[in-house]
């Protein structure tokens, strides 16, 4: 009997030292994704989390996009010498109201804002085009072709959307820098019922519509990566460390807390959205800020200029010689809890339209408010 007590006590203290070493290991485990930078991801996407729910959302988007190419080519006939400068840059804002947060989304786009909320859109872009294209001739050396203009668009609008009524005034000046004679000034300035617009036009048609008011290139890729960091923030589990962690580790992530904020910086993957056909050029930097307090994004910012680089390299397959200079691409903001202030408008005189003229609103808007004009 005293063996068995003996043995008992033995086979006790084994297991009870097997189970401390298994809780050691297994808590070891779970710690090594534990790190600081899983730690502070984990807070700035909690803070994120809270930021959700607030029913007043003010963004404000700037860009631009900068760059020179310079590309020549040849076959047996002819020499192709092309010289271009393509600059944009601009401002979008985004303000508004609505009872339910959930209602107005990034997936909803403006569709869910003109259904569900009061607010505003806003934005002035330019877009600048300098071109020089020579053709010459390899058997005489003779000017085949010459072309070579400088021409560029400048575009101002607001749409105000409230429980009543859609106002949109647009201002877009077409401008040919070489032959002033050739500019064109368009404008548009118009007021209808929302109930009338709704009723008669499907809303994502409209949606359509509006969304071409934003006619720079950059803005596919705005709309596309500011997706792309909402579904990122909202798809992960924040109780998974290790999912965390392995998302981060082989990004440059780094951070720093300030008194305020926590600033994180990170490379961002991009899906197939933005690669081209055969671009796996992935190299985005993401910078973020974020309010410690109201989990506000009170900054960010994507640098794109190395993605654009690798874009503009695809172009020299065949090129005899090829040289691209990114001189700058970025879009950054922010997205506060908060409305924006909008520009005055109490000085422009709407055209009012009504369910006898609602088509006529329609044509008006896409013909003279969408800055759709061919400038070659």
């Amino acid at each position: 009997m005293k063996k068995k007590l003996i043995f008992y006590i033995a086979m006790s203290i084994l297991m009870a030292g097997i189970a401390i070493s298994t809780f050691f290991i297994i808590n070891g485990f779970s710690n090594k994704y534990e790190t600081n930078e899983t730690k502070v991801f984990k807070e700035v996407l909690t803070l994120l989390e809270k930021s959700r729910n607030s029913n007043k959302k003010g963004y404000e988007i700037k860009f631009k996009e900068d760059f020179n190419y310079n590309q020549k080519t040849e076959d047996d006939e002819e020499v192709i010498d092309y010289k271009s400068h393509y600059l944009s840059e601009g401002l979008f804002n985004m303000s508004y109201e609505v009872s339910n947060p959930s209602d107005v989304s990034f997936q909803g786009g403006f569709e869910s804002f003109f259904k569900n909320a009061n607010g505003f859109i806003s934005g002035t872009q330019i877009e600048k085009y300098e071109i020089e294209n020579t053709e010459t001739s390899k058997k005489d050396n003779s000017v085949l072709r010459n072309d070579n203009f400088n021409k560029g668009i400048d575009n101002t609008f607001i749409i105000d959307n409230d429980s009543n009524n859609v106002s949109v005034m647009s201002v877009t000046l077409y401008n040919d820098f070489k032959n002033k004679d050739n500019n064109v000034n368009d404008k548009f300035y118009g007021k209808i019922s929302k109930n009338v617009l709704m009723d008669n036009v499907e809303t994502k048609s409209f949606n359509t519509a509006v969304d071409k008011m934003m006619f720079v290139d950059v803005w596919d890729s705005t709309n596309t990566l500011l997706l792309l960091m909402h579904n990122t923030f909202v798809n992960f589990e924040l109780s998974n460390s290790e999912k965390i962690f392995n998302y981060i580790k082989d990004k440059s992530f780094t951070y720093n807390r300030k008194d305020k904020t926590i600033e994180i910086k990170y490379m961002l993957s991009l899906d197939g959205s933005l690669k081209e056909e055969e671009n796996n050029f992935n190299d985005v930097e993401i910078l973020i800020e974020v309010d410690k307090e109201s989990g506000e994004i009170v900054s960010f910012k994507f640098d794109l200029s190395k993605y654009l680089s690798s874009l503009l390299a695809l172009e020299a397959e065949g090129a005899t010689y090829f040289k691209a200079d990114v001189n700058s691409y970025y879009i950054e903001g922010k997205i506060i809890n908060n409305t924006l202030d909008r520009a005055d408008t109490s000085s422009v005189q709407y055209k009012e339209y009504n369910d006898e003229t609602k088509y006529d609103f329609i044509d008006q808007f896409i013909n003279h408010a969408l800055p759709t004009r061919d400038i070659y």
